[in-house]
């Protein structure tokens, strides 16, 4: 007996030393690590069981919410203070209107003006005490239904060209746009600067001034200073040499060429703010800024030559007293009081469905349960009678059996 209990007890620590040395193993400290409640993903957590129900109170609190959102995005579009916004597309040519002109007034937009130029005046007051009262206002020139966010236009660009790299040695870099008709012109020439964005570029020319006094509009630092540090004219000895490389893109004028290549080509601060494409088909761009507005009349006087029907849009003078490039715009608000309206609607839609489903499945359940009742006595009655028949089969069997 005493060899057989010392026998044992060595087993014991055999074992235990086994179990030690497994669970200081490396394995064995990795199997642990596995097991872990993180692992097998056995934390603790909140599950959900939605019904239709809590759904509709979820619906209801989100339509809620999305309207009070709407109604705070209208207030904030409705009331933006500092806005005066001028639609110039229909106006009329300034010498037609002259009295002593027996023609009958003609619009900048008539297909006669495309090619040449059409002068316009548009006379207003500023009263608006949120401009007045501001050191400087921002001119913006606003174009409606143009889209500059379609990938095939914002793309359509050059930046060796833009960034000065168009020329090297004595000869011109090809341009890399991606359609020929905007990388090359009638002469074969490239183009600078190629592409549908520089092509498009905004031509018309605007002043403002009050009392017949100078241009009170100043364009200086409306680009933004990382743009600028792109924007670069070519290294040429002579800028007024680049039309021996290149030719002026084909939509433009005579009077856009001949700007463009007085004012510093592609430095031009009107040029980067247009090479930035917006986002919006309704968008509006820095023209330039004026220092101390006064209550008083005003003349904005437009060189017109943009031709915006081409594209059945609208063009617009806006001056404003914050740097929102965004028009005053009510998207947000139909947005959200569409979406809120729907989620009011749906959801007690839902609940209304699910408790007619209900409904039915409780009328088909009773009926059931009705035709089951209906049934069962048969069922019994068979049963009995099915019992008798063979007790009195197996007590003839055992009386035949006796005689």
């Amino acid at each position: 007996m005493q060899a057989t209990s010392s026998n044992a007890n060595e087993d014991n620590a055999n074992v235990l030393r086994t179990t030690d040395e497994e669970e200081l193993s490396p394995a064995a400290i990795r199997k642990q690590f596995y097991n872990t409640q993180w692992k097998q993903q056995r934390l603790w957590a909140l599950r959900i069981r939605l019904s239709f129900f809590h759904m509709l109170i979820y619906y209801v609190v989100f339509g809620v919410l999305f309207i009070v959102i709407a109604f705070l995005c209208y207030m904030s579009a409705a009331n933006t203070p500092g806005i005066i916004r001028i639609d110039y597309t229909d106006c009329v040519d300034v010498s037609s209107r002259s009295p002593t002109n027996s023609t009958p007034m003609q619009r900048c937009r008539d297909t006669e003006f495309k090619k040449g130029v059409c002068k316009c005046e548009i006379e207003f007051k500023i009263e608006d005490e949120n401009l007045v009262n501001q050191d400087k206002v921002i001119f913006y020139y606003e174009l409606s239904n143009f889209l500059q966010n379609i990938r095939k236009y914002k793309h359509d660009v050059d930046l060796t060209q833009l960034e000065g790299r168009a020329v090297q040695g004595n000869s011109a870099v090809p341009p890399t746009c991606r359609y020929e008709y905007f990388k090359r012109g009638a002469s074969n020439k490239p183009i600078y600067p190629c592409g549908k964005v520089a092509n498009s570029y905004f031509s018309d020319e605007i002043e403002m001034m009050t009392g017949g006094g100078p241009n009170i509009i100043e364009s200086e630092g409306i680009a933004w200073e990382s743009d600028k540090a792109i924007y670069k004219r070519p290294q040429i000895p002579k800028w007024s040499d680049i039309t021996n490389y290149f030719e002026l893109p084909r939509d433009w004028h005579d009077e856009l060429k001949s700007l463009f290549l007085q004012q510093n080509g592609v430095e031009n601060e009107h040029f980067i703010v247009w090479m930035r494409t917006a986002a919006f088909r309704t968008f509006r761009k820095k023209y330039g800024y004026i220092k101390n507005i006064q209550k008083e009349m005003y003349t904005v006087t437009i060189n017109y030559r943009y031709d915006v029907v081409s594209f059945s849009g609208r063009k617009s003078i806006v001056i404003a007293a914050d740097s929102r490039d965004l028009p005053v715009d009510y998207f947000f608000f139909y947005t959200f009081l569409i979406v809120g309206a729907t989620c009011l609607l749906v959801g007690p839609l839902l609940y209304l469905v699910e408790c007619i489903v209900k409904q039915v499945h409780k009328k088909n359940l009773r009926r059931r349960n009705e035709t089951t009742k209906e049934n069962e006595p048969d069922d019994e009655h068979e049963l009995h009678g099915s019992g008798s028949n063979t007790t009195l089969k197996s007590t003839s069997s055992a009386f035949a059996a006796r005689l």
